[in-house]
């Protein structure tokens, strides 16, 4: 995914970002390492959400426009958030907020009780389950 001219790559060893033109790492979250990773920013609110598999979902807080620096605010969502299973989760950006699709339908972050919750625009549509 691109951010601001870097690269930020989720891998086996850190979520990483990359200067795209010196090719020299910003920075790398190794506690954020996996073999399959799912990536969404949140520009409004200067976050990065990523699902790392097995772990769940986390939120990266961002101090800095240029994306260069984090806060040390890196929060894990799982199950105890309302989500139903930390593996299936792909967040993305819906009007400005976090939506995650999950196999029980599309979720929405709850910011005032940090708890993800069934999102009211989507809940018409059947999920994969109901075919």
């Amino acid at each position: 995914k691109l951010l601001n001219n870097n690269i930020l790559l989720g891998a086996k060893k850190g979520l990483f970002l990359i200067d795209k033109n010196n090719k020299k790492i910003i920075f790398n979250l190794p506690m954020l390492g996996a073999s399959n990773t799912k990536i969404c920013e949140i520009i409004k609110k200067r976050e990065i959400w990523i699902r790392v598999k097995p772990k769940g979902l986390y939120r990266i807080s961002i101090s800095s426009d240029d994306y260069k620096e984090i806060k040390d605010d890196i929060t894990n969502f799982s199950t105890s958030s309302g989500l139903l299973d930390p593996n299936w989760n792909i967040p993305f950006e819906y009007n400005g907020d976090l939506a995650v699709g999950t196999p029980n339908g599309i979720y929405k972050f709850n910011r005032v009780d940090n708890q993800f919750i069934p999102h009211e625009l989507f809940k018409s549509i059947p999920n994969i389950k109901d075919k």
